[in-house]
């Protein structure tokens, strides 16, 4: 397929042109939004003045003046310590489950485009956070449990072929009930009941004994804390939406909020759904006002809001269910008015492979998700998001054709595509037109196991303004890092899995004059004493960020061996000759 050049440099343009203007205006603000894959432009000092408003509710957060990290960090690790004592886990899983160089959570803001005021969903950055390893492994422990619950729904083509077995009563409505700041008001001592009510249940799916696993709740639940605008703040009620555990602990509490409510009504509901905190059901259409008033009685802090049905219809996942005159319920795809339209763009740098799978994942939704009757509109809507996302029309109309003959074929419909990749062995690999194709190729003719799996070397996020606080440079770990020598053009690079300011303090120890007749020494401390130079400390760079140890030090090398450095040429042995050419080109340069 030929490449239209005039509208792919447009394309191009305006991205240089985007990130021009928001360089030439730092009040301004560009992020994604909440929800429908849209993109926000923000005044600075509105998105500051949304976020000030919302970590200000003193019934959620509370400020701290001291930063809580190496408290909640010990506190982390003794209780990995305990669980290794008692034999529930191993010595590998303790060193997983232990965390060093910790930093603190940072919240951020996502507009939520679907509201009509400033409204912003905050996000709370887990990752390197003291509990961030036990949150996950309490949500691996719980998650299994809540598969059983029998109210949730995994997906929208599960609820689609549930919605085909049901037939309402007569005088039933759909409505959806819709919990106010989920996350935020999810109470602590709720949570520790429903693990000590469900206990014989839980127990199946761990060895930790339930005053362990509560110990372990309570820790999450009071180290809830963040940063934003360089304050810290601990959340005083709820869990943090980025916490690994939340959403399960969450999906817990949902369901037994349903299942105790539920209990309580006057009549009987014959489908009732949930996903996350979003639930779907048809009751009478007199007793909806009980409905509500019995599930906002059951907790002070977990208030619902509802929706009836407009026209018959109501709208759950991206499924509309259509109520019909018989009690059947029909279901169409469904996008919300606020939705972008926006898919991964023709003119945009992927395989071309990812491009015909946009295509084909667009039909497969609307093709399952649709009563057949719906299928004329649905392609048409397809067709137009298409064309502004500058697909080919013959592309798409090729792939239309093809994919609804095959579709319409199939006599058995799963709820999910076909996966015939089971055995395949996937390596993520960067794509660059033109090359990554050829080495496919090769490894294709080496193993019709392996297959790469491509991604972009440039993401639209690289417009998208900076929302969380930058940690403190030398608050930063698993690092490349260069120091400068003050008194010639020559420098040390080494890397740390230590806090940057460790290491620097350990390269500003060795370089003392007691330590001269040491015989180990550092590359830079050999320089140090040998040329009686002296290395700039304050002027320390961060060339790369890896956490992972051998990619870091594959990373280390390679700086060492594109600079004019002091290090010795052992440091560069390890390095393997397949890079080279590459190092070449870029010494050229």
């Amino acid at each position: 397929m030929k490449r239209n050049n005039k509208k792919e440099n447009l394309f191009l343009t305006n991205l240089i042109i985007t990130k021009k203007f928001l360089q030439d205006h730092p009040e301004c603000i560009i992020s994604k939004s909440d929800k429908g894959n849209s993109t926000v432009f923000m005044y600075r000092d509105d998105y500051t003045a949304a976020m000030s408003e919302l970590v200000n509710d003193e019934a959620t957060y509370t400020n701290l003046n001291k930063d809580p990290t190496s408290i909640f960090q010990t506190k982390n690790n003794e209780l990995v310590k305990d669980l290794f004592d008692q034999h529930i886990i191993n010595e590998s899983t303790m060193k997983k489950l232990k965390t060093h160089n910790s930093l603190p959570p940072r919240m951020y803001g996502l507009r939520k485009t679907h509201k009509p005021n400033l409204s912003m969903r905050p996000i709370v950055s887990c990752l390197n956070s003291p509990t961030y390893n036990l949150s996950n492994y309490i949500h691996q422990i719980l998650s299994p449990w809540t598969t059983t619950f029998d109210y949730n729904v995994k997906n929208s083509f599960e609820l689609v072929e549930l919605v085909k077995t049901v037939q309402l009563p007569p005088n039933y409505v759909l409505v959806s009930l819709d919990v106010v700041s989920l996350f935020t008001n999810i109470p602590k001592q709720l949570v520790l009941h429903i693990i000590k009510e469900n206990w014989s249940h839980i127990s199946a799916y761990t060895e930790l004994s339930r005053t362990m696993l509560c110990r372990i709740i309570e820790f999450i639940f009071d180290s809830s804390y963040f940063t934003i605008n360089g304050r810290i703040y601990l959340q005083i009620e709820g869990t943090a939406m980025g916490n690994p555990a939340s959403p399960t602990i969450a999906n817990m509490v949902m369901h037994y909020v349903i299942s105790k409510c539920v209990k309580k009504l006057t009549f009987i509901i014959p489908i009732l759904k949930l996903y996350v905190d979003d639930t779907f059901m048809a009751v009478p259409y007199d007793k909806v006002d009980e409905l509500i008033n019995t599930f906002n009685s059951f907790h002070k802090r977990i208030q619902f809001t509802l929706e009836k049905e407009t026209q018959n219809r109501i709208s759950f996942l991206d499924v509309q269910l259509i109520r019909q005159t018989d009690g059947s319920i029909a279901t169409n795809w469904y996008n919300k008015p606020t939705s972008s339209n926006r898919v991964l763009n023709y003119l945009s740098h992927h395989p071309q492979i990812h491009k015909i799978n946009t295509v084909r994942n667009m039909l497969f939704r609307c093709y399952s998700l649709s009563s057949k009757e719906f299928w004329p509109a649905n392609e048409t809507k397809i067709k137009n998001i298409l064309k502004i996302n500058n697909y080919p029309r013959n592309l798409v109309n090729k792939t239309i054709h093809l994919y609804k003959n095959k579709f319409v074929k199939t006599t058995i419909r799963n709820t999910e595509q076909p996966n015939d990749n089971h055995n395949k062995i996937y390596y993520k690999f960067p794509y660059i037109e033109g090359l990554s194709e050829k080495i496919e190729i090769l490894v294709k003719n080496h193993s019709t196991n392996i297959k790469l799996a491509f991604y972009p070397l440039t993401k639209l996020e690289i417009i998208y303004t900076k929302l969380k606080d930058s940690h403190p440079k030398l608050m930063t770990s698993n690092l490349v890092y260069q120091i400068p020598c003050r008194d010639c053009n020559l420098s040390y690079v080494g890397m740390t899995r230590q806090y940057l300011k460790n290491r620097i303090r350990q390269h500003t120890y060795d370089c003392k004059e007691n330590n001269r007749d040491k015989n180990e020494k550092t590359a830079l401390a050999l320089h140090h004493f040998q040329e009686n130079h002296n290395f700039d400390f304050n002027d320390v760079k961060i060339l790369d960020k890896e956490s992972n140890y051998h990619k870091r030090c594959i990373s280390e090398m390679i700086h060492i061996f594109i600079r004019d450095t002091v290090n010795i040429r052992t440091d560069t042995q390890k390095l393997s000759i397949i890079y080279n050419n590459l190092m070449r080109e870029i010494n050229k340069k």
